[in-house]
């Protein structure tokens, strides 16, 4: 199986490609594949179709991760919903709407959401935050 080294833009990408991918196909345009599917351990043979639905599960299971944030990234990128659409959907300020789609994104890209759970994530992140601000 692949490993996905994804950044922001490229999930991004994938959210917003996830019907076509989990149907086996690349959408057009396509970013260069090699650019984020990183050849690990010799890996087993398989079928052209199951990278696309292996990257649009790996997606899938980052964002679930994020809970009620993921959700938020869901209904902007998957569903097509604007920020002010979800804000006023769900009776949330629009900068709370904006950051936890930005937090549960810089979540899904880092290499530390094998290590920690989402909550732990933010916690730590907010630390390190207020330490570089002088709080």
């Amino acid at each position: 199986m692949s490993t996905f080294n994804l950044n922001y833009g490229t999930i991004i990408w994938v959210l917003e490609s996830t019907s076509i991918l989990l149907g086996g196909e690349w959408p057009d345009p396509i970013p260069d594949v090699d650019q984020f599917v990183k050849k690990g351990k010799r890996s087993i043979p398989h079928a052209y179709f199951e990278d696309p639905i292996l990257l649009a599960v790996e997606v899938q299971e980052r964002l679930i991760r994020c809970g009620f944030d993921g959700y938020l990234v869901e209904e902007r990128y998957i569903k097509g919903i604007s920020i002010e659409d979800i804000a006023e959907k769900r009776h949330l300020w629009i900068t709370r709407v904006r950051n936890g789609i930005h937090r549960a994104l810089l979540y899904m890209e880092g290499v530390n959401r094998k290590k920690l759970s989402y909550r732990e994530w933010k916690f730590e992140n907010k630390n390190k935050r207020e330490v570089r601000n002088g709080h």
